[in-house]
């Protein structure tokens, strides 16, 4: 699969602005909203095939899972596999560098090639999706890799100078749940859903969309 390198040399060197904690799953739930908004085709991309390497090093038979829960079944917890991640690409580019990274083959439009690609998906059509089919966006229902797919999103609009539109209402929601909950500091939304459902992800994840929808009508009226 491919991967922007200099996105992953930029959470490497801060995940925590970026993916929100370090967490292989919130990793990949991160690059898939980054993907979601954005071209992968670009000088900085390379081609990794993650599955099929860990597979042959650590002799894992042909199975359907995903590079997080290979690097999971691996590792001692979510941390390390996380940082397992980067010392895998390492290993892999020291062995193969970037020759594989030539976009001139690739098939995947730029932003500039689509026509009004700055609304292709607006937050509300995204989280309609994910309501439906939560495990197909995020492997299953979890305010954490929400809150990190969002973040990828959000992302991948500035990277490209684009109209962040209805992503930009997730600063002031988190505002308004602070303020609801009268905190005396503030804190992420996903933390205070959490907080609020018992460390329950699912449950927080089910309470973000209802409460988004509240948000939406009491605070912003159509």
């Amino acid at each position: 699969m491919f991967f922007n390198l200099r996105l992953l040399e930029r959470i490497r060197t801060e995940p925590l602005p970026l993916t929100g904690d370090q967490s292989v799953l919130c990793l990949r739930s991160f690059l898939d909203g980054y993907a979601h908004n954005r071209s992968l085709r670009a000088p900085e991309a390379i081609w990794f095939p993650i599955n099929d390497h860990l597979r042959a090093k650590y002799g894992i038979s042909q199975s359907a899972h995903g590079y997080p829960e290979l690097l999971l079944l691996v590792s001692s917890g979510d941390t390390a596999a996380f940082t397992l991640f980067f010392s895998e690409l390492d290993e892999y580019l020291t062995a193969h560098g970037t020759a594989a990274s030539d976009p001139s083959s690739w098939r995947y439009p730029l932003p500039q090639d689509v026509e009004g690609v700055e609304r292709l998906f607006p937050l509300m059509e995204t989280l309609r999706a994910m309501e439906a089919r939560p495990a197909m966006y995020l492997g299953a229902p979890s305010v954490t890799r929400l809150h990190a797919f969002l973040a990828g999103e959000l992302t991948a609009l500035q990277d490209d100078g684009r109209d962040i539109g209805e992503m930009g209402l997730l600063h002031p929601f988190e505002s308004w749940l602070n303020a609801r909950e009268r905190f005396p500091f503030r804190y992420r939304w996903d933390r205070i859903l959490l907080f609020r459902n018992g460390g329950r992800d699912d449950d927080a994840f089910d309470e973000f969309l209802e409460l988004f929808r509240s948000y939406m009508e009491d605070v912003l009226p159509q």
